[in-house]
């Protein structure tokens, strides 16, 4: 998708946004839907990032670009599933 200019990031990083079957221990704010057997995806940067859950945890540090990318992918896996044509 990023050869064709559909992606905002710069991909810099060369990190895949979605990891493979790694799995972290987690304590959040999704807990409580999680023990009601509420399907619960979780996304966040790995590793975590230093502010996470400290008072600088907040909106400045949200990288948009990479936060529209996933937007994207998500709104395009979402449509193809419902079969929804683009």
């Amino acid at each position: 998708m990023r050869s064709f200019n559909l992606l905002k990031s710069s991909g810099e990083n060369n990190q895949p946004y979605f990891g493979h079957g790694v799995r972290y221990h987690i304590e959040d704010d999704h807990i409580p839907f999680v023990e009601k057997g509420v399907p619960v995806l979780h996304l966040i940067p790995l590793p975590f990032p230093k502010v996470w859950h400290t008072i600088a945890d907040n909106a400045t540090i949200i990288d948009w670009d990479t936060s529209i990318d996933l937007l994207f992918l998500i709104k395009l896996f979402v449509r193809n599933y419902l079969h929804i044509l683009l």
